[in-house]
């Protein structure tokens, strides 16, 4: 009995740390899942770009709504810029995902069944996601960054957070 428990305990704590360290890890790839675009036959803002800038948020979370002002910055610095920018609402009920999504505007997906947000294994909210074109997860954070100066914001989580390269934007 002494020698299992003195095998069980170690494995209990490798198992145990094992789970923690991989669990926060994103995915590989970006999940195969079909969303539902907030507007009908909307097309992907990401669709023939060399990256995809993927943000994944909840109509609960304060700093994701919060984050609206980045969001919209990021988006107006993708319109000429060979990276795409895809919102994806999820995590709550189905009245109050829409009503949120709408909010976010065009190019904005919902989750319903958090699929999307289980399969790319999203940690917190916010996510932000760097994607290749082909759907690597090249980057990844969770959280909020804010500043009064919006274009360095950007640039900084283009740049430092996600690691984009320049010639991307």
């Amino acid at each position: 009995m002494t020698n299992l428990r003195k095998f069980a305990l170690p494995m209990m704590v490798i198992a145990f740390l094992g789970y923690r360290f991989y669990s926060n890890q994103p995915a590989s790839r970006e999940p195969k899942v079909v969303l539902a675009g907030v507007q009908d036959g909307q097309k992907d803002p990401c669709f023939g770009k060399g990256r995809c800038l993927v943000v994944y948020v909840a109509p609960w979370c304060p700093s994701c709504q919060q984050a609206s002002a980045l969001i919209d910055a990021l988006r107006n610095r993708s319109s000429n810029a060979n990276f795409g920018v895809k919102i994806i609402a999820g995590l709550d009920e189905p009245p109050a995902l829409m009503e949120y999504a709408k909010t976010l505007g065009p190019g904005t997906y919902i989750d319903y069944d958090k699929q999307y947000f289980r399969g790319i294994n999203g940690g917190g909210v916010p996510a932000w996601f760097l994607l290749s074109e082909g759907g690597n997860v090249l980057s990844h954070f969770s959280g909020l960054i804010s500043s009064s100066d919006m274009d360095r914001t950007v640039h900084h989580v283009l740049t430092k957070k996600l690691g984009m390269d320049a010639k991307y934007f």
